[in-house]
């Protein structure tokens, strides 16, 4: 893969919620660790609330009049327990990504440690982490187009028993293609979203 890198060059300082356009804001951490083999943290959401069992990035609704890097670094503490002073901030992913739910997301995307074992994930959000290694995200082999019933698709990731799909695919997807780390894949090659991951 090379010791290419995601860099703020790539990313936008700019873009930031529309205030003009109804919904919620949030914001999404995607941390990738700077070890010699980068890795992208995960969480699996917990059951009882909403999106249960999905695939997601630490992140939530915005409080006051914070930014998206202030409401994205207060909610990775909050769920997953990372400390700002373990991250370093390179920027946002441009374009919006709006959820079913009609948030407007600003994903942020930063390098940590990448020490998952020191997380102390809230147990009220979190069901699980998962640490994918960006070799195994690239890799044709795992990657999908995501199907559920409506017939709504996109890009998508199939790791062993973990499927990600939706907005986490989809910020994935341009943030892999962002580093310069995307590679060729089959998206003619369709999976249908399993209950457990919906």
């Amino acid at each position: 893969m090379g010791d290419e890198r995601i860099t703020a060059k790539q990313l936008s300082a700019d873009f930031t919620w529309d205030e003009t356009q109804r919904g919620r804001q949030a914001a999404v951490l995607v941390l990738i660790s700077s070890d010699s083999e980068p890795k992208i943290l995960f969480t699996q959401r917990a059951r009882g609330i909403s999106q249960a069992g999905q695939i997601s990035f630490p992140g939530g609704s915005r409080e006051g009049q914070e930014d998206p890097e202030q409401t994205a670094l207060r909610e990775a503490c909050e769920e997953v327990g990372v400390s700002a002073d373990r991250v370093k901030v390179l920027g946002r992913i441009p374009g919006p990504a709006i959820t079913r739910l009609r948030f407007q997301v600003v994903a942020v995307v930063a390098e940590w440690d990448g020490d998952a074992s020191s997380l102390r994930p809230d147990a009220r959000e979190v069901a699980r982490l998962l640490s994918f290694p960006v070799r195994d995200l690239v890799d044709p082999a795992n990657r999908i187009t995501w199907e559920i019933e409506n017939g709504h698709r996109g890009p998508g990731f199939l790791l062993g028993d973990v499927m990600i799909w939706g907005m986490t695919a989809a910020i994935t997807d341009a943030a892999l293609r962002l580093a310069g780390w995307e590679q060729p894949w089959d998206e003619t090659r369709i999976v249908h979203v399993p209950p457990e991951f919906r």
